[in-house]
């Protein structure tokens, strides 16, 4: 569309067939193409035609689920989808091919996922109230233990993908590290169901919405983002005694 008159250039619909709704959009870097995610499927179109070029039924068993997210790797190789069937499935962009006969498995709806920054991740989340790891060569679980207390209902990498940022209806965004799934520095909290996280460009903010009506900035803990661990070795090492439930604080000047 004309961004300066709000005058539309060009309308479709994603899936004619069904009349639901499109849950989630995503350009491509050159911007000649869009990923569209809902109905039972995903499904990636040319822009500004509209021609569907690939198409990707969200399906287990012969049945199909709606899809709630449709993500599109940094490297725009492969293609994730997630269903209220409590899978998400692996694709490739190419051709819409199925990457693995193995779903991504959760105990409850998919409802968002993120690829780290190299694709080599990616991370989903869940109304079972967990995020989980998987790797994108092999659809193989690497981490299990991101659990929030209700739907998580967003989740996105920072910039290198060493942190992860998760946000619940809980009210509480949480930061992780994305290596091994720990949980880093205090949970950040609403005063109601955060509905999104998202990274600064710049990796020095995290941004929180939530249905509270508010949106909130929060500085991470980035100045010690995989030295925690390294820190803890060295004081061990001059002590000789294993340090257990201490925080770490940053102080900036």
């Amino acid at each position: 569309s004309d961004l300066v008159a709000g005058k539309v250039e060009r309308e479709w619909r994603a899936f004619p067939e069904s009349g639901m709704y499109a849950y989630t959009l995503t350009f491509s870097k050159d911007s000649r193409t869009l990923l569209v995610g809902g109905s039972f499927s995903g499904r990636v179109f040319t822009v500004p035609g509209g021609q569907e070029t690939v198409a990707m039924t969200h399906a287990s068993n012969g049945l199909t689920a709606e899809v709630h997210c449709a993500v599109l790797s940094p490297d725009e190789k492969t293609i994730l989808t997630g269903g209220i069937n409590k899978e998400a499935l692996l694709w490739s962009a190419a051709d819409g091919r199925r990457l693995f006969d193995e779903p991504l498995r959760h105990d409850g709806q998919v409802l968002a996922a993120a690829f780290a920054p190299d694709a080599r991740k990616v991370a989903t989340a869940s109304s079972d109230g967990t995020v989980k790891l998987w790797s994108v060569a092999t659809g193989k679980l690497l981490c299990s233990g991101l659990t929030h207390n209700g739907w998580v209902q967003s989740v996105a990498f920072n910039r290198d993908g060493s942190l992860l940022a998760t946000g619940c209806d809980d009210g509480i965004a949480r930061l992780w590290r994305a290596s091994d799934g720990s949980l880093i520095g205090s949970e950040l909290h609403h005063d109601g169901p955060v509905i999104k996280v998202m990274f600064s460009p710049s990796d020095d903010t995290v941004l929180t919405t939530s249905q509270d009506g508010t949106g909130r900035l929060w500085t991470p803990p980035s100045q010690i983002t995989g030295q925690v661990g390294e820190i803890e070795d060295r004081l061990e090492a001059a002590t000789g005694q294993k340090l257990e439930n201490h925080t770490f604080q940053v102080l900036s000047r």
